[in-house]
């Protein structure tokens, strides 16, 4: 037991954890997503850009992030559907590629499927459907019995230009979602289509096709404040199950010399993990309110748990491991956005399925992932990592521009119909 004044790590606590990790491990190791043995590195990464930049997001971002469209039900679903192919013939039209083609395709092969708020369906329980956050899109392929059948692009919409820019999103992981395993595709797909994403906006907004108070031009920057410290924490714990396995009172030295945590920092983030575990299991078992019973503010019930419940509560840390993936789709996006090109993106999407090599796709996009490394670790020479940093901020700051716009349009809106009814 490692105790810190007043805090400390039981054996049970270990032993729980290290329950639910075996088969997270094994999930994330077997899917095509991430590469296991990259974890320590990725998180090493992700966390030191994440803490260079979290005060200048909120700098560039003025400190406020909608989240959410202002204005909805404005198109018919052909008008997103055109729209979204007049953003892809621009594509097409500066590269060798035929993405209109593919997308027409996808609506006459059923991929693509639509799934719209009912004009009498609550807001707060359309949104509850779609997401905590509001992301209006969701993309998978479609498995049966873990062989690939085919993909499907499913959009939950309100009818409102984000639409377009999120269906853009999702269209390019259609385009690069084939079968088989590649551990590439997972640290670059999110990219692919993030840059793609922001391109769609730009489109858009340059081309004055709608205002930005049609759309959320700083969702990505609202993710990157939100999620990236939950994803620290499965993160540390995770690199160290990579290459040490099972967490014990014997794990704080290695993890230490990884991360440098104090032994109270280290006991602080095994018992918040160990605490979402329980609350998970309480989330997705039935509680029998005659066995239940409180331990360190957490309750519990003295019931074993279900193999299904287990597997329900694995799914959920999974998926909340997904935010790596966004972080990396930002980082590339952004580098691209100011040191690359449309016709360099498009590039390497149509390369994903071909070549199983994610340090060939970082040479490609001119990204030195062990020099950063390095220059975290040192902290020596951060010619590399001041560079993504400060295009990830200028990202933020160029679509904060639309931003200020949409409050101030937002705001002349309101006066003139206050006017009206005055």
């Amino acid at each position: 037991m490692i105790i810190s004044g007043e805090v400390m790590v039981e054996k049970y606590k270990y032993d729980k954890i290290n329950d639910y990790f075996n088969p997270l491990f094994g999930k994330l190791y077997s899917l095509e997503d991430w590469p296991i043995e990259f974890y320590q590195d990725y998180i090493e990464l992700m966390s030191g850009i994440y803490l260079a930049l979290e005060d200048s997001i909120v700098e560039a971002t003025d400190g406020y992030i909608r989240i959410q469209s202002y204005n909805r039900d404005k198109l018919t679903i052909m008008e997103i559907i055109d729209l979204t192919k007049q953003v892809l013939q621009s594509i097409d039209d500066q590269c060798d590629s035929n993405y209109v083609e593919i997308f027409e395709e996808s609506i006459n092969n059923g991929a693509l499927d639509f799934v719209f708020r009912n004009e009498e369906q609550d807001e707060e329980d359309f949104d509850a459907t779609c997401s905590a956050n509001h992301v209006r899109y969701v993309y998978y392929p479609e498995i049966d019995e873990g062989n690939f059948i085919y993909n499907t692009i499913d959009m939950t919409s309100d009818r409102s230009y984000q639409t377009v820019v999120d269906l853009i999103h999702e269209f390019f992981h259609y385009t690069n979602a084939l079968p088989g395993p590649s551990k590439s595709r997972g640290v670059l797909t999110e990219g692919i289509s993030i840059y793609f994403e922001m391109y769609a906006t730009d489109y858009l907004l340059q081309n004055h096709i709608c205002d930005p108070t049609d759309l959320t031009p700083l969702s990505r920057a609202a993710w990157m404040l939100t999620d990236i410290p939950k994803l620290d924490n499965y993160g540390v714990f995770l690199a160290y199950f990579a290459t040490k396995g099972d967490l014990s009172d014997d794990s704080y030295e290695d993890v230490n010399e990884m991360y440098e945590l104090s032994e109270e920092e280290y006991a602080d983030r095994i018992n918040l993990i160990y605490n979402v575990i329980c609350n998970l299991e309480k989330k997705y078992k039935d509680v029998n309110e005659s066995n239940t019973f409180v331990e360190d503010g957490i309750e519990y019930t003295d019931e074993e748990i279900s193999q299904d419940t287990k597997e329900a509560v694995v799914r959920d840390m999974k998926d909340s491991l997904g935010g790596l993936g966004y972080f990396f789709g930002i980082m590339i996006a952004s580098h691209m956005r100011l040191s690359g090109s449309v016709q360099r993106m498009s590039f390497i999407n149509k390369s994903i399925p071909k070549k199983d090599d994610i340090y060939y796709y970082f040479e490609q996009l001119e990204i030195d992932l062990d020099k950063m490394l390095h220059e975290i670790s040192t902290l020596e020479n951060m010619d590399q990592l001041s560079l993504m940093i400060n295009e990830i901020i200028y990202t933020f700051k160029h679509f904060n521009e639309y931003e200020k716009e949409a409050d101030q349009l937002f705001e002349e809106k309101k006066q003139k119909q206050l006017k009206k009814e005055v």
